[in-house]
Formats: structure tokens, C-alpha cells, sequence
């Protein structure tokens, strides 16, 4: 026969009430000093330890808790095993299978006398802890933990926070807890705390809690604090190890990174002028290197990229003949300043420039008249190419372009979003050496254009974004603009053809595993305004790369 209601228990909406009005009672009697309440405890086993990440002993958790226990009145007491809390862990209070009270761990929890569940826990009832207790009007009870603690955190071998997914399963019920795709903020403890009732338990990465590979066997007993640090590479569990603190992700206002890379790419270009045009699959070395400072009013960053690539497999000219060529050679540079009013946008400076390191050449497939005009349509050379030879079109360091400008900028770099956005005034300088682009092939007559050097004050723009899916994929994009001051009349003023001068790179990187990636690159551009054609080139690239830091 169950136990009878006393007249408080059947009063459990007046009793919601009351407890609601207890934290304002608690804070008046903190400060007269009164104590109507009786404490006992339990202590931990733990207890004397110096352990910082653990919560006091309930005896002293107890001593600190100022909640007001009204007269007739007994409470609850669930001590706390962890200093900091998972904000969702809780105590409910179940009487004949309905919500009575929630409270919070190391807090009384008033109640009218009488035999109550208690479920103690993160996530639904299920999966929570759970023990009959008896209240005692003027007394506190206190729950021995029914509960162990776990908490996760998964590092890669340097130690650094990993956002890999992973599931918790119970051996002995079969429930599953998760999965759970942790991505942690700078400066947030980069772990995940699972209070778990005692049993076996595997952890496996992935969604699967029945996986026999990526998995590790854990036994929970009640009132034990499990600190486990995941070493993960490659998306494999490589050990693991009792951390006494889970690991912190600290922010920081440098960044610094380094990357070397080698590639396969199938690519094709077009109308280029440092570089090969037509089809090619080819081989090549890139590297990036980015450093920065960002305190959110000051912006400095500095970039450096070189890309390069030789034919020496397939080409679509079928020079098979000639196997070393350079495909691409693609060297650019900026450093940036950005004084950011209240983090958001401010005044900047930079200065940018782009080159390409190796001379530029041309092998005649076949034997070919080339002539060469220049910028005013007057023919300053007109000579024969020759089957098999090489003639040189751009020399080292040629193309030049550096460009410098001072504007309005802003930029917003997110944990998966980037977003900057800046334009002003800028001086443009293009140095070609007297080199040639290609502009037309008919038959055996090959036409070339003379380039002339460039300095001219005009405006710039630049735009950028990227997204980050998941530390899985990258995307970004960026196009910078200029317009001279000899282009505005054919811009405003409709007068000539206006042909903007701009660059627009795109990429997109889907990590394939730590040190392998898949990339496409897509790039329209035009370095000077005297090519009547947009150089276009794209490529899909396999790319085996390492970060140094």
C-alpha cells in the first residue's frame, strides 16, 4: 500500500509558489544571518584532495548553500561533483510520476515531507540517475551521488581541441547518448560533461555506439569523475589519456600559418600572360604563409603565396616534345592595416603586388609568322617562329604589378564565416619589360601585343567571404577592382569601351583527410586595361599538404 499524502503534499501548486519566492527569502536571511535548517551530509570519497576541477566536499557544500527551508518543510540535498557545472544538470523531483520540483545540484531543494524519485542528470528521465528518497519535515536529506561524471575532450597530438563527432553507448541498457559534433569558442573549455548513472559505456567516434573500431570500453560508478583527453589523427583514435583539467581553447590575437603543398591538377587557361594556355595536367609545389595581429580595434596582417606547376604529362598543344614548361607562376604578396572604430570598420592602408618569378616562353608547335604590334596599333616587330624553338615573351619578374591604396575597410572573421569588405584611393603600377601577350592565332600567323608600362592614381575595392562547413570545407572568394583616373570618362561618361581592370580568385577545399585535400580554383582577371580579353583559368587539383604551424 503506497504511502498516504500528508496535507503538504497534496498542496504541490501552493508549494511551486513557494519555492519560487525562496531565492529573495535566501538573499534577506543571508543577510541577517538566519539558519533555520539542520544540515547533515556525506562526504566524498575525495575529499582533502587538491583537485580544483572538483566540487567541495557535500559536507562544505553544504555549509555554503543559503537556501531557506520553510518551516514544516524538509529538503533535498544533491552535492555537486564537479566546480563547474554543466549549466543543464539538474535534480527532478518526481512524486507518483509527476514533476514536483527541478532544482539545481549543491542546492537544497525543499519539500514537503514525504517519498519522492529523484532524477539526477543531463537529457531526458530515461537517461538519467534515479533513487527513492524520504524527506523529513526540519531535515535535510542528502543523496549519496547515484551519478558519475564523464567529460570529453578530443585533441589532436599536439593537444589542440578537435571538433570530431562522437557517441556514448550503455552496454548494459543500450541506450545511446549523442552524437555530439562539439565546436568550441576561444576561451570556453573545449570538453563535453556527460553525467551518466553507473554501468559500461563505450565511447566511439562517429554516430555509431556500436563501432568496433574508433572505441574505447569506460566503467562509470557512482560519484566518480572521469577526465578522459581523446588523441585523435586523421579521424582515428591514437591513445587515450586521465586528464586531471579538459583542455581550454584560448584565444589569442596572432594567427600564424604555413602551409606546403604539392599538387596533381587537370586545369585549363586561357588569355593568360605569365603562364601556359590550353588543357594540362601537371605537377606543382604551393605554399601560403599568413601571419596577423588582431586585438579588434587594430588589424595587421601580412600574406605571402607562391603557386607553381609544370607540363610534363599532358598538354593540350601536343608539345609532348618539349616535357618541362611552366604552367603556372603565380607569386603574390600584401601586407594590410586596419584600425577598426568599436571592432567594426575604420580607416586602412596596404600595399599589394603580384609577379611571376621565371621567364614566360612561347614553343611554336609548328613554323609560324609573329607579329607584333603595340597599345597604338603600329607593328614593332614581325619575325618567323620556328618549329621546335622557344621565344620569350615576359622575363623574370614579369609581369610586375604593385598597387597601394588607403580607404575605408572592415572585417569580420567568425568561427565559420569571413566577410571583409574596403575601397578607397590607390596608385597602380605595372611593370611589363616590353613583354608580349598573345592575342590571336589564324593558321600559321601568330598576332602578339606589346604591353606599356602602367602608373596611374585612380580607386579601389575589394571584397572577400568565406565559409567553413564543419572543418570539412573551405570556401573563399575575393575580388579586387581598380579604375584609373583615364578611365573614368569611358566609365561615367560612356565614351570608348571601358575594360575594368580586376582580379577574382575562388576557391573551395574539401579535406579528404588531415594531409590530403581536394581544391578547385577558379580565376577571371585582367592585369591591364589593353587586353581586350578576360584571363580565365580553373583547375581541380589533388593536393597532399602539410601545415608547419
Amino acid at each position: 500500500m503506497p504511502p498516504l499524502r500528508s496535507p503538504l503534499q497534496r498542496s504541490a501548486k501552493r508549494h511551486a509558489c513557494v519555492t519560487r519566492a525562496l531565492a529573495f527569502v535566501g538573499a534577506i536571511a543571508a543577510a541577517s544571518g538566519a539558519t533555520t535548517i539542520t544540515t547533515e551530509g556525506l562526504a566524498r570519497a575525495d575529499e582533502g584532495q587538491s583537485r580544483t576541477e572538483l566540487a567541495d566536499p557535500a559536507r562544505d557544500q553544504l555549509d555554503a548553500d543559503l537556501t531557506i527551508v520553510p518551516d514544516g518543510y524538509g529538503a533535498l540535498f544533491v552535492p555537486a561533483l564537479e566546480s563547474d557545472l554543466d549549466p543543464e544538470a539538474s535534480v527532478i523531483v518526481e512524486l507518483d510520476g509527476e514533476t514536483l520540483s527541478v532544482g539545481k545540484l549543491g542546492q537544497r531543494i525543499p519539500l514537503p515531507p514525504g517519498h519522492y524519485r529523484a532524477l539526477v542528470g543531463t537529457g531526458p528521465r530515461e537517461a538519467r540517475s534515479a533513487s527513492e528518497i524520504v524527506v523529513v519535515a526540519g531535515e535535510t536529506t542528502t543523496l549519496a551521488p547515484s551519478y558519475g561524471v564523464m567529460r570529453i575532450s578530443i585533441v589532436d597530438p599536439n593537444g589542440k581541441p578537435e571538433d570530431e563527432t562522437y557517441v556514448v553507448g550503455a552496454l548494459d541498457t543500450g541506450r545511446s547518448y549523442g552524437p555530439f559534433r562539439p565546436s568550441f569558442k576561444p576561451g570556453q573549455r573545449a570538453s563535453i560533461a556527460l553525467y551518466l548513472p553507473p554501468g559500461r559505456y563505450v565511447f566511439a567516434l562517429g554516430k555509431d555506439p556500436k563501432a568496433r573500431d574508433n572505441s574505447v570500453a569506460v566503467l562509470v560508478a557512482a560519484g566518480d569523475v572521469l577526465h578522459y583527453r581523446v588523441v585523435v589523427e586523421d579521424g582515428r583514435i591514437m591513445r587515450t589519456e586521465f586528464g586531471e583539467a579538459a583542455t581550454v581553447r584560448e584565444p589569442s590575437i596572432f594567427k600564424v600559418r604555413w602551409t606546403l603543398a604539392a599538387d596533381g591538377t587537370l586545369g585549363s587557361r586561357l588569355n593568360q600572360l605569365s603562364s601556359y594556355n590550353g588543357d594540362a595536367l601537371t605537377l606543382g609545389a604551393y605554399t601560403r604563409l599568413d601571419l596577423g595581429i588582431d586585438t579588434g580595434r587594430h588589424l595587421a596582417e601580412a600574406s605571402l603565396l607562391a603557386d607553381f606547376a609544370a607540363v610534363g604529362i599532358l598538354s593540350s598543344n601536343g608539345a609532348s616534345e618539349f616535357p618541362i614548361q611552366k604552367v603556372t607562376d603565380d607569386v603574390r604578396a600584401e601586407v594590410l592595416y586596419n584600425y577598426r572604430l568599436g571592432g567594426v570598420a575604420g580607416p586602412y592602408a596596404h600595399a599589394t603586388g603580384y609577379t611571376s618569378l621565371f621567364p614566360t616562353r612561347y614553343y611554336a608547335p609548328v613554323d609560324l609568322r609573329a607579329v607584333t604590334t603595340n597599345e597604338a596599333g603600329n607593328v614593332v616587330r614581325d619575325e618567323a617562329f620556328r618549329k621546335g624553338d622557344d621565344y620569350r615573351l615576359f622575363p623574370e619578374l614579369g609581369p610586375l604589378v604593385v598597387q597601394e591604396g588607403a580607404g575605408i575597410g572592415t572585417k569580420v572573421d567568425l568561427e565559420t564565416f569571413r566577410f571583409a569588405f574596403r575601397g578607397g584611393l590607390a596608385a597602380r603600377q605595372a611593370f611589363f619589360f616590353d613583354g608580349r601577350a598573345i592575342t590571336s592565332q589564324a593558321g600559321t600567323n601568330l598576332n602578339l601585343l606589346q604591353l606599356d608600362d602602367v602608373k596611374t592614381l585612380g580607386v579601389e575595392a575589394t571584397a572577400m567571404c568565406g565559409i567553413t562547413v564543419r572543418n570539412l570545407l573551405d570556401i573563399d572568394s575575393r575580388l579586387d577592382g581598380f579604375v584609373g583616373e583615364n578611365q573614368f570618362a569611358s566609365l561615367f561618361k560612356d565614351e570608348g569601351k571601358y575594360r575594368p581592370v580586376y582580379r577574382w580568385d575562388t576557391t573551395a577545399s574539401l579535406k579528404l583527410s588531415r594531409h590530403v585535400a581536394l581544391v578547385y580554383t577558379l580565376g577571371l582577371r585582367r592585369d591591364t586595361q589593353a587586353l581586350e580579353k578576360d584571363q580565365i583559368s580553373h583547375s581541380l587539383r589533388l593536393r597532399l599538404q602539410w601545415s608547419v604551424f
